[in-house]
């Protein structure tokens, strides 16, 4: 099949890390027993218009932590930013195009990051990998709305 008859108006145009820290003293990261804390956020930079398109730069903001259980002080953190571009050619409106970054955006980068922290954490350490949990976006999308919505009831 020819996948330009199933491409949406929304595309993605590209991605860089803007941020990447990360300190370790683990060795191996093999079938220890890990304490695993992810943090996923993210924010909507800008939306313009360039001519019929819309143009929209998300950052994706990932911590990482990885503790082994126990007395050992062995841990792996990392704290990575990564940024992407989307298009979309066609007039759907800001409000929509807002939320095709939010979900579709959101779960691109994720997808790019998860391939990144695998990459960089196995050389990181002689034997093992990270890998991140896939992440069910659209759940992620709506808690973050439902407490922005709590916040703002707190401080009315």
């Amino acid at each position: 099949m020819n996948t330009q008859d199933f491409e949406p108006p929304f595309q993605f145009v590209g991605s860089r890390v803007l941020k990447l820290t990360q300190t370790n003293n683990f060795l191996y990261l093999t079938d220890k027993e890990l304490n695993r804390k992810v943090n996923v956020e993210y924010e909507i930079k800008n939306i313009s218009r360039k001519e019929n398109d819309l143009f929209g730069l998300l950052h994706l903001i990932i911590d990482v932590e990885l503790k082994e259980r126990g007395k050992s002080k062995n841990q792996y953190k990392c704290h990575l930013v990564i940024e992407g571009c989307f298009v979309c050619n066609e007039d759907i409106g800001e409000d929509k195009f807002y939320k095709m970054i939010e979900i579709n955006g959101c779960a691109s980068l994720f997808s790019i990051a998860r391939a990144f922290l695998i990459s960089i954490s196995s050389q990181s350490v002689l034997e093992g990998k990270i890998t991140l949990p896939l992440l069910n976006v659209v759940n992620m999308v709506n808690k973050r709305k439902e407490d922005l919505e709590n916040q703002d009831k707190i401080s009315h």
